[in-house]
């Protein structure tokens, strides 16, 4: 299964800062093929995702800033 992982930029700060990559790294131990966007903005990772997505089986938004 081939996965978009997307880290929303501003949440990435704080006490969950590694929350995208140990998301990521799961999903890849568990066998999956990954694909990690993050983006400088949110309308670049947007963008990107939609992207990414046209040939994916998933997506996973990792994210929560308030």
């Amino acid at each position: 299964m081939q996965i978009v992982v997307a880290v929303k930029p501003n949440a990435s700060f704080g006490r969950s800062r590694a929350a995208g990559t140990i998301v990521a790294e799961r999903l890849e131990q568990a066998g999956h093929g990954i694909r990690r966007l993050e983006r400088e903005s949110w309308d670049a990772l947007l963008a990107a995702t939609i992207e990414a997505c046209t040939d994916a089986d998933a997506l996973v938004v990792v994210g929560g800033d308030g």
